[in-house]
């Protein structure tokens, strides 16, 4: 296959065939609670992160074990959902644990000799634009919505070279930890917030008074050699405070 820079987008299933793509695995309830451990969809979220490792397990005969098993760079895409998750998709991470996936999912493999690399399709896939494209063409169901394996073929996606498409989902990924770094930081800060505020305001007995003179100096250049009431006094940074700007 020829690769442009500038080609036109093609459909994800005119360059992988019907045997890269896999639905998941349906086990009666009976089956859950021993076994091997199977990646169902509340274990990734709408962003394709893992935020689950912990998987429910299920009773699997070998055949079903060899043709449901998961393989660090396996696709996932979640098939059946409510509207505003449906086409949801992860790429496998290496973990220590062996897991199969279930029925409302489906496998997309890819063969190391393929055009296309994993991570790139991955990319491709958590986009706004293939996402939104899932929402028009799902099919309703009770309070549900669901993608079938045609739909999937059908997303558009443009074929850079092999190199590139590496260093396009290299750079997304970089950026993605750099949010959900972010996102955690923020989430920290907010926490100690609501405790300062709790401790300091809501619960002032629990704080300790102290003199103003323990905590500040006074700034003798700007003062000279009077004390009043305009007096200024600079912050001792050891004690962790800092002034009012």
């Amino acid at each position: 296959m020829t690769t442009r820079l500038n080609g036109a987008p093609t459909k994800l299933g005119d360059i992988l065939g019907e045997e890269c793509f896999q639905n998941g695995l349906y086990k009666h309830s009976d089956s859950y609670g021993k076994g091997t451990p199977i990646l169902r969809i509340n274990d990734f979220d709408n962003s394709g992160r893992l935020v689950n490792d912990a998987f429910n397990k299920v009773a699997l005969s070998r055949e079903e074990y060899q043709q449901f098993a998961l393989k660090h760079g396996d696709i996932l895409i979640n098939r059946v959902n409510s509207l505003s998750h449906v086409g949801k998709s992860m790429l496998f991470p290496l973990l220590k644990t062996c897991a199969v996936f279930e029925s409302n999912m489906m496998r997309i493999r890819i063969d190391p000799d393929s055009p296309l690399a994993t991570e790139y399709v991955a990319a491709v896939l958590q986009a706004a634009s293939t996402r939104h494209y899932f929402r028009k063409v799902a099919k309703p169901a009770v309070a549900q919505a669901s993608i079938n394996q045609d739909d999937v073929r059908s997303v558009p996606i443009i074929v850079y070279p092999k190199p590139v498409q590496k260093t396009i989902a290299k750079a997304l990924a970089v950026w993605d930890t750099a949010i959900e770094k972010t996102e955690w930081l923020i989430a920290a800060k907010r926490q100690l917030l609501s405790h300062l505020r709790e401790h300091h305001l809501l619960r002032p007995r629990l704080s300790r008074r102290i003199k103003l003179h323990s905590v500040t100096r006074e700034s003798t250049a700007r003062n000279g050699a009077r004390m009043g009431r305009n007096a200024i006094m600079a912050v001792t940074k050891q004690v962790g405070m800092r002034p009012m700007r």
